[in-house]
């Protein structure tokens, strides 16, 4: 797949899942139909392209990968839970399209360069692909640890 300019899309939610990845460790996979590249030269602002799709990730393998995840899905209006997931949980404009994204983190030793899309408001993503359910202990403990997140994050501060 070639890697596209880094700069800010347009895009829509096409699909979201969660689930376990290829090391067992749960976290939510969203799919992105691109659209539109951010371009002041045109009117409107965006410029309309051949739409692709491209991956977003958010781990949940960790306490600090959770707080990561769940930051994330409170700047985007998320309502729902963790574990399952749906378009509907999220403010509408994600499913009729948001500026999204788009760099590269570059080569390391380990890795080669890999491109990253995350919803602007998000700024920075990250992650890996879906390859298994979660059980249903691990779906009640995200869940319950999203619930404690956003108790946490509404309550009263003194």
């Amino acid at each position: 797949m070639a890697l596209m300019d880094t700069g800010v899309y347009g895009g829509k939610m096409q699909a979201i899942s969660s689930g376990l990845n290829s090391k067992n460790n749960p976290q939510i996979e969203i799919i992105w139909k691109i659209q539109h590249i951010k371009n002041e030269a045109v009117d409107g602002g965006w410029e309309q392209i051949d739409a692709f799709e491209r991956r977003t990730f958010l781990p949940m393998s960790s306490e600090k990968a959770l707080e990561f995840s769940f930051q994330r899905l409170k700047k985007a209006g998320f309502s729902g839970n963790p574990s399952d997931p749906k378009i509907e949980d999220f403010p509408a404009n994600f499913a009729t399209g948001i500026p999204i994204d788009c760099w590269t983190e570059p080569a390391t030793e380990q890795y080669k360069a890999q491109q990253k899309w995350a919803p602007s408001i998000w700024n920075e993503g990250g992650g890996s692909s879906i390859a298994g359910a979660m059980a249903d202990d691990q779906q009640a403990i995200i869940d319950q640890q999203w619930a404690n997140f956003q108790a946490a994050s509404e309550a009263p501060s003194q």
